[in-house]
């Protein structure tokens, strides 16, 4: 029976649901409690202080605030929730983390595409998501779409295709590599399929 207006019930909110419901990628001054609170559960304290770092993020390339997670020995960007490291070769960056190895962490902003990635992921995330487009992509065909069909995973390979790219490219970060400096990046379906299929990675490989 639900409780009285104003109470919350008593499961957890998973960490994907308060993801999502926050945008993806966009800068903010600080992370939520409640944020903090879906990925920490017992060990979040807020009334702890907090090692902060505003920086490029090689995750999700925007400019935004990083928190530092001690009890996990690592940074996390405030924006797409992307496992970051100090880069020493960029006051003004954080090297994302692939692995658990912070020798191996990218700083994407000494790489010589930095400025051409950003572009590109501009000129992706400006086009215009509405019903139209939406309906284009769950009517058009492809080879991905045939290789989904092929191995019974349609449905949830139409359903990517039907999201944004901005929450795309924030469920493949949060699957673990960078979207934007993909091949497949601008293509709903190519993107779809590859959150489904990539190899150890998508999310057919975690089921």
């Amino acid at each position: 029976m639900p409780g009285p207006p104003g109470q919350r019930s008593g499961r957890p909110t998973h960490p994907g649901v308060v993801f999502a419901s926050m945008g993806c990628c966009q800068p903010r001054e600080k992370m939520e409690d409640k944020v903090a609170k879906a990925m920490y559960g017992d060990m979040f304290d807020n009334t702890a202080p907090r090692k902060t770092k505003e920086a490029h993020c090689s995750w999700c390339y925007e400019f935004t605030m990083h928190f530092f997670i001690k009890d996990k020995d690592h940074w996390l960007c405030d924006a797409c929730k992307g496992k970051t490291a100090e880069a020493p070769r960029c006051a003004d960056a954080m090297a994302r983390l692939e692995t658990s190895n912070k020798r191996s962490a990218v700083c994407a902003k000494t790489l010589p595409n930095w400025e051409e990635i950003l572009e590109k992921k501009k000129k992706v995330f400006s086009k215009q998501w509405n019903a139209t487009k939406i309906r284009y992509e769950l009517t058009r065909e492809s080879p991905t779409r045939h290789q989904a069909s092929k191995e019974g995973l349609v449905r949830p390979f139409l359903y990517l295709a039907s999201m944004s790219a901005p929450h795309r490219a924030l469920l493949a970060i949060q699957l673990g590599w960078c979207p934007f400096t993909e091949e497949a990046f601008g293509d709903a379906h190519e993107e779809a399929w590859q959150i489904l299929a990539k190899k150890y990675m998508g999310l057919r490989a975690r089921c």
